[in-house]
């Protein structure tokens, strides 16, 4: 849909720059009216979809450049679905699935055009929502750029999960627990902001996860007991670890001019360990590096 622009210029009548501004509003306008003509023309819609057909596993990978993303679990029979709005000029729509390796690839993706640099997710009016089935087992991999992305992948079933984030932000929860049987999630952080919500319903065993310039919020809460192991390095920027008050948690510490306060904690050596830790039900053993920042803990 075209944006329609109205102008209308009022100037004094015994002005004798009258005519030249005249001239210069109308070729502004015109200008602007152009431009929001073309910008409007460029972007398109696309839609993909596949229904469910009993398969039991899937490996997904699903690239998103700039914009903004939502991800979340498809309804019963449909195995996975994309709808996206897109700017045709810089930008083209995936959607492949490939039945006998049982491998989709979905997302957008830059077409390499000059004529701007995407530094903030507002500078471009490109929205996709895609879902999935809970029903198949699910490899996920997941990079984005300059997004602002909500994914909440709680019921999937995850065998294993890869996310990698640039400057973006990005909000990752497991809004209920999933049913599969995780191996392990990576993930990584250039610069941006990250907030993961409820990571044990996931059902993922082992964590790695590698922050550069920037603030991540980990909440490691969730129903599953399940043990976890987890591995986080920040490079520079601070790290907030939302812990679940009753499980045992053990942490070892690897900072260089980074603050930390123990709060729970007793030391033991080089870690800091709760006191109920060789008796809890749920074991967290944490191992954090950390450059240059911040280290917080709150329980919950």
């Amino acid at each position: 849909m075209k944006e329609r622009n109205d102008s209308r210029g009022v100037t004094d009548a015994g002005s004798p720059l009258r005519p030249r501004l005249f001239l210069f509003c109308v070729c502004a306008f015109a200008a602007i009216g152009l431009a929001s003509d073309a910008n409007a023309q460029s972007m398109r819609e696309y839609t993909a979809s596949r229904p469910y057909r009993g398969e039991r596993g899937m490996t997904v990978q699903l690239e998103f450049a700039a914009g903004e993303l939502r991800l979340m679990p498809a309804a019963p029979g449909t195995l996975y679905r994309m709808e996206s709005r897109y700017d045709s000029e810089r930008y083209a729509p995936r959607s492949e699935y490939h039945a006998s390796s049982r491998a989709l690839e979905l997302g957008l993706k830059s077409e390499g055009k000059g004529g701007i640099r995407v530094t903030n997710s507002k500078q471009l009016d490109q929205q996709a929502t895609v879902w999935l089935s809970p029903e198949v087992e699910l490899g996920l991999a997941l990079s984005l750029g300059a997004s602002e992305s909500r994914i909440d992948l709680g019921g999937l079933r995850l065998r294993d999960l890869k996310l990698e984030v640039g400057g973006s932000r990005t909000r990752l929860s497991f809004s209920r627990p999933g049913v599969g049987s995780c191996r392990e999630a990576v993930v990584e952080v250039g610069a941006g902001e990250l907030e993961v919500d409820r990571f044990a319903n996931s059902g993922c065993s082992r964590l790695r996860l590698n922050g550069g310039v920037g603030v991540v919020s980990l909440d490691l809460g969730g129903q599953p007991e399940s043990d976890l192991a987890a591995e986080i390095t920040m490079t520079m920027g601070r790290l907030t670890l939302k812990l679940p008050k009753g499980a045992g948690v053990r942490l070892t510490l690897d900072r260089f001019f980074a603050s930390f306060s123990p709060a729970g904690f007793s030391r033991q050596g080089e870690q800091f360990v709760t006191p109920d830790y060789s008796t809890a039900r749920r074991k967290i053993d944490l191992r954090v590096a950390s450059s240059v920042g911040a280290v917080k803990v709150e329980w919950y």
